[in-house]
C-alpha cells in the first residue's frame, strides 16, 4: 500500500478528518517498515513530538515485544518541521540529515508543513512537484515521503485543497474511521502507475495495561479488493474478524449474544448478516470437535437460545502477548547484562596479567 521506487522514492498523501487515525496508520507502516526492512526514518511531528514520542511510538514497541531501544539509530523523531515555503529551510533540512540517509520521510501535517500558505493555491500543490520542495528532498535521499493531510469539507472522499495536489503526488490513500464499527479503513484512491481502489481494514486496539494503558494502535484485520465489499465467499467468517467485533461491541468487557455479533460482523465486513450467522454457528463447534470460535463462548444457550460469547478469551489473548512481549524484552536485557559483565570480566583478566609478564621478562634479564 506504501510504495517506493528504489534509488528515487516516491510522494505519498495521506487524507482523513480529524480523528481518523491517520497519524496511527502512518506509524504502523513506518514500524513495519523498520521491523520487515530494517528502514530509517525521519518523522517532522508538526503537531506535537511529545504525543507521538512519549505514547505512540513506546505503544507500537511494546505491541511487538520491544523498547524504545528498538529506534535507535533507525528513526529520528522531529519537533522541527522543515516549511516547504521557504527554500533554505529545506537545504537545510536536506543537510542536516544527508548521513542519515533516510528511506522514509514523514512531514505530519501538510498544514504545519506550509505554515502561512494555503492549500487552495496552486503554488502549494507545486511544492509536490519533482522541482518542489517535497520533490528535492525526495530526490536528495531517494525516500518515499509521506504527508499526512486533511479531507475536504464538501467532498470527504477527496483531500482538502487544489486538484493540482493529487496530480503531483505518486499515490493519495483516504484514511475513514467507522465509529459504528470502530474499524479503521485505508483506502488507495490513487496509485501512479499501479491499481488502485483497493483497502486495508485495520481494528483499533488499545494497550490494556501498565503506563501506557487505553493508547490505541492498529492491527490489521484484512485486505479488501478494489470494489470487493460483498464478497463471495458469505460464509467464510474468521478468529481475527470475531475478536475484532467483540472489542467493538465490548469495550469494557461483558457478554454479547450471537445475533448483535452476526449483526456487528455483517456491517464491518459486507457480508450478509444470516450468512454470517450461519457460519458464527457452525464455528462454536461442540466440546468433543471444537471449532475456531468455541473458545469465544462462555456457555450455550438455554432451550435452544443462542449461545453467549464473551471478551475473556480476548482479554486474555492480549494479556499474554503482553507478558510474552515484556518477558522477551527481560530476556534480552539480561542477555545484555551477562555480555557486558563476560566483557568487564575479560578486560579485568588481561589487565592483571600484564604486570606478570612484565616481571618474569625482568628476571630473565
Amino acid at each position: 500500500m506504501i510504495p517506493r521506487i528504489p534509488e528515487e522514492g516516491a510522494v505519498i498523501l495521506i487524507s482523513g478528518n480529524s480523528g481518523s487515525h491517520k497519524t496511527n496508520v502512518v506509524l504502523s507502516y513506518c514500524m513495519d517498515a523498520i521491523w520487515d526492512h530494517n528502514a530509517r526514518i525521519i518523522y517532522a511531528a508538526g503537531e506535537g513530538k511529545r504525543g507521538v514520542g512519549k505514547y505512540r511510538l513506546p505503544a507500537h514497541a511494546l505491541n511487538r515485544g520491544k523498547t524504545n531501544e528498538f529506534f535507535k539509530g533507525k528513526l529520528r523523531l522531529l519537533n522541527n518541521m522543515p516549511l516547504l515555503t521557504l527554500r533554505d529551510d529545506v537545504a537545510e533540512f536536506i543537510e542536516v540529515h544527508k548521513s542519515f540517509r533516510p528511506d522514509i520521510v514523514v512531514l505530519d501535517t501538510l498544514a504545519t508543513a506550509i505554515a502561512g500558505s494555503s492549500v487552495n493555491e496552486e503554488k502549494t500543490a507545486a511544492l509536490l512537484a519533482a522541482t518542489g520542495s517535497v520533490g528535492q528532498i525526495q530526490s536528495a535521499f531517494g525516500c518515499t515521503v509521506i504527508i499526512p493531510c486533511h479531507n475536504g469539507r464538501t467532498m470527504q472522499d477527496r483531500l482538502k485543497g487544489c486538484t493540482e495536489m493529487e496530480g503531483n503526488a505518486f499515490a493519495v490513500l483516504l484514511v475513514d474511521h467507522d465509529e459504528g464499527t470502530g474499524s479503521v479503513v485505508l483506502r488507495c484512491h490513487k496509485m501512479k502507475d499501479g491499481p488502485s481502489g483497493h483497502s486495508v481494514e485495520f481494528a483499533v486496539r488499545p494497550i490494556l495495561s501498565g503506563p501506557l494503558s487505553g493508547v490505541p494502535i492498529l492491527e490489521r484485520v484484512r485486505v479488501i479488493p478494489a470494489g470487493d465489499y460483498a464478497k463471495k465467499d458469505e460464509k467464510k467468517i474468521d478468529a481475527a474478524a470475531v475478536e475484532a467485533a467483540l472489542i467493538v461491541l465490548l469495550p469494557k468487557g461483558g457478554e454479547t449474544r450471537t445475533a448483535a455479533l452476526a449483526k456487528q460482523l455483517s456491517e464491518s465486513t459486507g457480508k450478509k448478516e444470516n450468512a454470517v450467522m450461519m457460519a458464527l454457528q457452525r464455528g462454536i463447534g461442540t466440546r468433543d470437535t471444537p471449532g475456531p470460535f468455541y473458545n469465544f463462548v462462555v456457555r450455550s444457550g438455554p432451550d435452544g437460545k443462542q449461545p453467549v460469547w464473551s471478551m475473556d478469551k480476548v482479554l486474555d489473548d492480549r494479556r499474554n502477548e503482553q507478558a510474552e512481549g515484556k518477558q522477551r524484552v527481560k530476556n534480552w536485557a539480561a542477555e545484555v547484562e551477562e555480555e557486558i559483565a563476560a566483557k568487564a570480566a575479560a578486560d579485568l583478566t588481561h589487565t592483571q596479567a600484564e604486570p606478570m609478564v612484565d616481571s618474569v621478562s625482568e628476571e630473565r634479564q
